[in-house]
């Protein structure tokens, strides 16, 4: 192999040389599986100094917050429209098994808050959940009403009609 290693007498990575390509030492490596386990260094991540892990990040989210709440109301538009954007970038690439697999998260997700939930938070979802679909009935034109309508009626003959199989099928 034309490499010599000897191994480190101190604590911790130390770097060696093989055929002109500089390494970094993690673990012990017998001279005959060096190539197989060590990686060169440009490939390994540099080690951070200072503030590190969950104090980094919480830092960070501080900083976030805080720039939110100065924010103006069409940084705030522009904000939210480019985390829009991209969440339909993501959802345009992923695959149908990466698809089903977020739908599934997400309703998880619900079910376990739902369940949780109290009677009073239950009746508050609820209340905000009809008010929104006044709201939206409110808004909606005549040509919109007649489209809701249609589709409506006609979910409720094909569901009838679901059931009347299903019931003529179990002998009912």
């Amino acid at each position: 192999m034309g490499a010599q290693i000897v191994p480190s007498t101190g604590r911790g990575a130390y770097c060696f040389r093989i055929h002109d390509q500089i390494y970094r030492r993690t673990s012990y490596l017998h001279p005959a599986e060096a190539e197989a386990r060590a990686t060169p260094i440009e490939k390994t991540p540099k080690r951070k100094r200072g503030i590190t892990g969950d104090t980094a990040s919480r830092r960070e989210a501080i900083r976030k917050r805080e720039r939110r709440v100065v924010e103006t109301e069409e940084e705030r538009s522009r904000r939210l429209s480019t985390m829009a954007q991209r969440g339909q970038d993501r959802r345009a690439e992923e695959t149908e098994e990466q698809r089903n697999s977020r739908l599934s998260d997400m309703s998880q997700r619900g079910q376990e808050r739902r369940a949780e939930e109290t009677e009073e938070q239950r009746n508050s979802r609820l209340s905000d959940m009809a008010q929104r679909s006044q709201q939206r009935r409110a808004e909606e034109t005549e040509e919109q009403r007649k489209e809701n309508t249609f589709w409506g009626e006609r979910n409720v003959y094909v569901s009838d009609n679901i059931c009347k199989k299903n019931k003529s099928e179990a002998g009912i």
